[in-house]
C-alpha cells in the first residue's frame, strides 16, 4: 500500500513491496523487463534523492531492498525516515510469486 501527500510517502507491506533510493552521482539503471538502460543523471540535478517503491525489483544492476509482511516505511522528499523493520527480523518474508511480472506488451 503507498499513501502520499505529495510530500510524504507511506508503505505497507502485505506481502511483496520493494524500494531503492537513488542518490547523486546518478548511474545507469538497466530495466529487467525491456532492453533499456535509463542514465538518471539526463532526468535529475545532483542535489535530487529519488525512492521508487515497486510490487517487484524494476532494475537488474541495482540492489533494491525487499519488504517483509507487516513492515512500514515512511519517505520524505525521497529520504527514508522511518520504519519498522529492525523489529521484524524473525517474520519471514512472502513467498515468491513466479512468473508475476508486468505484461511488456500493450493489453488489449
Amino acid at each position: 500500500m503507498l499513501l502520499s501527500d505529495g510530500e510524504f510517502v507511506m508503505t505497507y507491506c502485505t506481502n511483496h513491496l520493494y524500494w531503492i533510493t537513488r542518490r547523486a552521482p546518478f548511474g545507469k539503471a538497466a530495466l529487467l523487463d525491456e532492453d533499456v538502460e535509463i542514465n538518471f543523471q539526463e532526468e535529475t540535478t545532483p542535489n535530487d534523492v529519488v525512492s521508487v517503491i515497486a510490487t517487484q525489483p524494476l532494475t537488474g544492476n541495482e540492489t533494491w531492498h525487499r519488504m517483509k509482511p507487516g513492515e512500514y516505511g515512511l519517505f520524505h522528499v525521497g529520504e527514508l525516515i522511518l520504519n519498522n523493520a529492525e523489529a521484524l527480523t524473525d517474520v519471514p518474508f512472502a513467498a515468491p510469486k513466479p512468473g508475476n511480472q508486468a505484461p511488456t506488451e500493450p493489453l488489449e
